[in-house]
């Protein structure tokens, strides 16, 4: 029997994540359209479906144009009626919208695509910095702001202090 897939579709551009399941081939269940729309329980265009492997599967319906895969900087158009691997990071730029997926494993139920209320940033989005008013503490042995030298001056400095001593004991 195979498996239900949870999977997030994630809309580059926009930004958006869809949570979605993928079904097994035989059954009607997730696609998207011409345009790149998700859809759920239609027919035609690219459908996303489980394989018996357990892996994501995507096969291009016939009549549907200008589908391909992207991974690792490698572009492949998808071919009607042959289903073809899908893992989590790839790109279906499918009409004028790329959608990357990332899969969560097995579904724990079967359910419509739904958008996620926390969206993803996109990549350009201005990243916040927490600036604090007192830094936390240097870990044991480093001295803030000597650099690598100022702590390898101290450490020939405690060793030479140390060598003196051993020196003088035996000396005595």
């Amino acid at each position: 029997m195979i498996r239900p897939l949870a999977i997030c579709l994630e809309d580059t551009a926009a930004g958006r994540l869809v949570q979605c399941v993928a079904l097994a081939a035989d059954e009607p269940g997730l696609s998207l359209d011409a345009e790149g729309e998700i859809r759920w329980q239609a027919s035609g265009g690219c459908q996303l479906h489980a394989g018996e492997d357990g892996r994501l599967r995507v096969t291009r319906a016939d009549g549907q144009t200008g589908a391909r895969l992207e991974r690792g900087g490698r572009t492949m158009e998808l071919t009607v009626g042959e289903p073809t691997p899908v893992v989590s990071g790839d790109e279906l730029v499918v009409g004028p919208r790329r959608l990357r997926v990332h899969l969560h494993g097995e579904a724990p139920a079967v359910s419509p695509p739904t958008h996620l209320d926390r969206l993803a940033a996109p990549a350009d989005a201005p990243v916040e910095v927490a600036v604090r008013d007192r830094p936390p503490k240097a870990p044991c042995g480093i001295v803030p702001g000597t650099g690598a030298v100022g702590n390898l001056a101290l450490l020939l400095l405690v060793l030479g202090g140390i060598a003196i001593l051993v020196w003088w004991w035996l000396s005595r």
